[in-house]
This record gives C-alpha cells, sequence and structure tokens, in this order.
C-alpha cells in the first residue's frame, strides 16, 4: 500500500487507506482533555456537597479515561485484524497463481 497524505485519506471514498490508525492517538489525547476538563467543571460546580464532588470528579475522569481506552484499544484490533485479513488473503492469491 502507498502512503497517502491526511486529506487525501479523508476523501477517499474508495476507503482504500484508514485514517483512524493514524489519528487515534490524537483523539485519544482530545478525549482526555475533554474528560479533565469535564471533571473540573463538576468539581467547580454547583451549590452540592463539595464533598461529594471531590470525590465524584476524579472517579467520573479515571472512569471515562478507562472506557475511552478500552474502546480505541477495540478499533485497533479490529483495524489489525482487517490488515491480517489482506495479508492472508494476498498470500493466499499469490500462492494459488504459482500453482498454475
Amino acid at each position: 500500500m502507498e502512503k497517502t497524505g491526511f486529506l487525501n485519506n479523508l476523501f477517499d471514498t474508495s476507503f482504500s487507506e484508514f485514517l483512524t490508525t493514524k489519528i487515534i492517538r490524537v483523539i485519544y489525547i482530545i478525549g482526555i482533555a475533554f474528560s479533565g476538563i469535564a471533571a473540573l467543571i463538576f468539581l467547580f460546580s454547583g451549590d452540592q456537597n463539595f464533598f461529594l464532588r471531590l470525590i465524584g470528579a476524579p472517579l467520573a475522569f479515571f472512569l471515562y479515561v478507562i472506557f475511552l481506552r478500552i474502546w480505541m484499544e477495540v478499533l485497533m484490533a479490529i483495524f489489525k485484524i482487517a490488515d491480517n485479513t489482506d495479508k492472508i488473503v494476498a498470500t493466499q492469491s499469490s500462492e494459488s497463481d504459482s500453482e498454475q
């Protein structure tokens, strides 16, 4: 497979190259940043019990980051399965061509 640019992959209607595998780190960092901002907003907003918010904000942050990480790993596993399947098909087709 040839290496193409971000914009070429973004507007590739044939979906011959995966864009997600190239930007997954950025998506993960953005997700962590948003969860941190949400935790800070939850911590410093409202008139309810501050002690509850002091425990709830970090707990919510860590749970969100754990679920985000699991989701990103599932996505990467799916893309790796697709890559390995392509390699298996290419190997089998080259073996069948050499037998003929």
